[in-house]
């Protein structure tokens, strides 16, 4: 899957460039941000690398395609200006080089730290995932502007003309105008024995007349449909009504999709790692249908632990989970010996027998927390044995002769340590279904901490107690797999909000700083709320939970969402035309073909996945995919209509030039006031 989404992004990337050179050096630089990326990756120390880290690898491809477009596209826009722009190789490369250094940091930046968002995840394999994409989404910023510019100046001074690898794309026309479109007048200088790099061009009033089909859709049929105004009023008041139903339409289907969203709950059901026709679903099925078992075998085996205090795991790092997972510290005070003990212990067992339930998880036996057929306890097992209680110095030394008959079947009751006894443990069969959805877990969990916390103050010091300061019980419930795996999963839903809390405010004062301008702020932070609501809210009409794919994605689908309206706010900030029309009209028919060439790409390698047999990975190919369907959507019919309608006109100020004028004003009042001319 992986290589048919490098291959088909190559494809584009040379169609588009009309360049099987640019398109080879353009893969080329994708490919060497992973390796990069992993050695900065190990040398945070953080070893851990899985199945999941794989999602990073499309997600790389397609930033990387739309890095390069940014680019490409600005260099070959570069050679349809006056003279002061395409006078030279140098002067181009200044203007290619200074939009994309500043749009793909802007765009790089929210996207990596959307995915830091996710590194601040307790889930270990998910903060991982989330660190190495942010590694590779900044080192392919980084060899965006310093490997990219070489390999396209390369291109232009040698391998242009070149057989085979130069332009050897010539169907491209129709669809795209490539950089290996040279100018006229620059053939014409090459014929006259001048050199492009020092000899400046004519002025071409074409100028950007020049333009590719997709741009010419932009600039002549969706720039004057958004511009398209009539009469209002008597007074020649205009208003546009294109924009305006498009605005109203879109911010309608986005509340539509938002209400769809808080419907989203936690996983009612199992998750499910493969499809329903997959052998391996089809396996268990047919082992719960076809053989006979015992019903126990459905339900979660269960135990109460009482004696283990902690575990110490001073040596332990999380990103390398299989050494050193840690040393069991035991309770120095449990002591089973006395009659008091044993009697308290002997109570458990029987209020453990009849323990009351009022979740719907047990449903085995109605109202109950455990099958009381499947209870063992250690004193009524022993004592059958022994033939009477057992109490004071005697007491571990019988217990330890009674194990040793049978230690597979007893040590798990009585736990010796180096020839002491140092647990026991009560076993049993819980009422609930063993893989159940995370909710009934917690319900029936939940249930059991009750039931621990009114037993924990009967009992005597010798056989359990709590630590006030960190609130662990030396008696305690554990469920294995269930119990651990509930948690995870309502970490994972935490840390989507999280994680939404953390990108939002940084998107936001990433899309201030780059356009410099509040308004456009926040019509491109509604856009960017709208993509993610409508993405949530469509996994709920399709009848997805809010499991695994969900809360992964929901966090970084703010750094791919914000990709497309950072790059239009971006230029209509920049444009010099007075009105909104005008700047609206210059950003989308400059950055137009860029942004639909990006949104290609990217989900072009997410389609890839849909080929995949595990369903996390065709889930974030439905998710990615979403994304850049609903990003190129509110981009392009949300929020430039926004701007076409309420935008900011005039010369628009820069953060840097905003920065400026208040240092200066700043300073001025600082400076001491001139003294006074004496008579």
């Amino acid at each position: 899957m992986v290589l048919g989404s490098m291959a088909f992004v190559l494809f584009y990337i040379c169609f588009h460039t009309g360049s099987l050179a640019l398109g080879l050096l353009g893969m080329l630089m994708i490919i060497l941000s992973l390796p990069c990326s992993i050695f900065f990756y190990i040398l945070f120390r953080v070893q851990y690398f899985a199945m999941i880290h794989i999602l990073a690898v499309f997600i790389v491809l397609g930033i990387g395609a739309d890095d390069i477009f940014v680019f490409v596209d600005a260099w070959r826009q570069s050679g349809s200006m006056s003279p002061a722009i395409s006078g030279s190789l140098t002067r181009r490369m200044n203007f290619a080089y200074g939009r994309t250094a500043q749009a793909v940091f802007n765009t790089s930046l929210t996207t990596a730290v959307a995915f830091i968002a996710t590194g601040v995840s307790p889930v270990m394999p998910v903060a991982a995932f989330g660190y190495y994409a942010a590694i590779a989404i900044l080192m392919n910023y980084i060899l965006a502007i310093s490997f990219l510019p070489a390999a396209v100046i390369i291109w232009e001074v040698h391998l242009r003309k070149a057989k085979c690898v130069g332009c050897c794309f010539p169907c491209v026309k129709p669809c795209a105008l490539s950089p290996c479109e040279t100018p006229m007048h620059a053939i014409a200088d090459e014929e006259k024995g001048s050199t492009p790099a020092d000899k400046p061009h004519p002025d071409t009033s074409a100028g950007m007349s020049r333009q590719s089909r997709v741009e010419k859709v932009f600039s002549r049929v969706y720039v004057p449909a958004l511009n398209r105004t009539v009469p209002r009023d008597s007074k020649q008041a205009y208003f546009k009504p294109v924009s305006i139903v498009l605005v109203l339409g879109l911010a309608v289907l986005g509340a539509v999709l938002a209400s769809e969203a808080m419907k989203l709950s936690a996983p009612t059901k199992e998750e499910e790692f493969f499809p329903t026709d997959h052998m391996v679903s089809g396996f268990g099925d047919k082992a719960q249908t076809d053989y006979l078992t015992g019903s126990d075998n459905q339900y979660l085996k269960a135990s109460i632990y009482i004696g283990i205090k902690d575990v110490s795991r001073t040596d332990y790092s999380r990103w390398i989970p299989a050494k050193n997972r840690g040393t069991i510290v035991f309770d120095e005070n449990f002591d089973l010996s006395s009659a008091a003990t044993q009697a308290s212990f002997k109570q458990l067992c029987d209020d453990v027998k009849v323990a009351e339930c009022g979740s719907t998880g047990c449903n085995k036996v109605e109202n109950r927390l455990v099958d009381a057929a499947t209870v063992r306890c250690l004193f009524d097992e022993f004592e059958a044995w022994n033939g009477g209680p057992v109490v004071g110095a005697n007491f571990e030394s019988r217990l330890a002769e009674w194990v040793q008959l049978a230690p597979a079947q007893r040590g798990e009751l009585a736990g010796f340590v180096d020839g002491e006894l140092k647990f026991v443990q009560i076993t049993f069969t819980s009422t609930l279904l063993d893989r159940s959805p995370p909710y009934l877990t917690r319900e029936v969990y939940d249930e059991w901490q009750r039931f621990i916390d009114g037993f924990l103050p009967t009992v005597p010091a010798e056989l359990a107690s709590c630590d006030e300061a960190t609130g662990r019980c030396t008696l305690f419930v554990y469920g294995g797999y269930a119990f651990a795996w509930m948690v995870t999963q309502e970490q994972l839903v935490l840390g989507l909000f999280s994680g939404l809390g953390i990108c939002a405010p940084v998107a936001f004062l990433v899309l201030l700083l780059a356009t410099g301008n509040l308004f456009v702020s926040l019509y491109a932070i509604l856009t960017i709320f709208l993509v993610v609501i409508s993405l949530l809210g469509t996994c709920n009409l399709i009848g997805w939970e809010l499991g695994i794919s969900e809360a992964i994605a929901g966090t970084i689908v703010i750094g791919l969402a914000v990709d497309y309206t950072v790059h239009l706010g971006h230029v209509y900030t920049e444009a010099l035309e007075p009105s909104r029309g005008g700047k609206m009209g210059t950003a989308a028919s400059v950055m137009g073909v860029t942004v639909v060439a990006g949104a290609l790409t990217t989900f072009g390698c997410a389609f890839f996945m849909f080929f995949c047999q595990l369903t996390f990975f065709t889930k974030m190919a439905t998710l990615i995919g979403g994304t850049i369907g609903y990003s190129l959507l509110y981009s392009l019919f949300f929020f430039m209509p926004l701007l076409a309608l309420l935008g900011p006109s005039g010369k628009i100020n820069s953060t840097a030039e905003h920065c400026r004028h208040l240092y200066v004003a700043c300073t001025r009042k600082t400076q001491p006031a001139p003294p006074r001319a004496v008579a």
